[in-house]
């Protein structure tokens, strides 16, 4: 394996093991902290849809998890790849820049971090 090929399946690794990490943050920072001010919202909807968003994130960052780990064996090439990538740095852009709007720093290892180190990686 060349330099840059170790390299580059090193930080993709990397970025799969942070948001592997960033989940279980992120399931811990609902348990204690989000789901208990989803019972003041007053609209049931609104209820369910912060409750169901604040889930799906964990989805979200188990997939960037498992396409970190397989770029580590096999860099995005395919379109579809290259994609999901994409949409993962933009996305990570707009809910970093939100969070940071408001003071709360936490995210930014998965909404930017992540995402970065993951770019960084295929461009070697």
């Amino acid at each position: 394996m060349s330099d840059n090929a170790a390299l580059r399946s090193g930080l993709f690794k990397t970025a799969a093991i942070l948001s592997l990490l960033s989940t279980a943050g992120h399931i811990k920072m609902g348990l204690d902290e989000i789901y208990p001010q989803f019972k003041a919202l007053q609209n049931p909807r609104a209820r369910r849809a912060a409750h169901n968003g604040w889930d799906y994130i964990n989805v979200t960052m188990l997939l960037s998890a498992l396409l970190n780990w397989q770029w580590a064996k096999k860099a995005p090439e395919s379109l579809e790849d290259k994609g999901m990538l994409a949409v993962l740095a933009v996305g990570g852009a707009f809910m970093g820049f939100r969070y940071g709007a408001v003071g709360e720093w936490r995210p930014i290892v998965t909404y930017w971090g992540i995402p970065t180190i993951a770019i960084a990686a295929t461009l070697l």
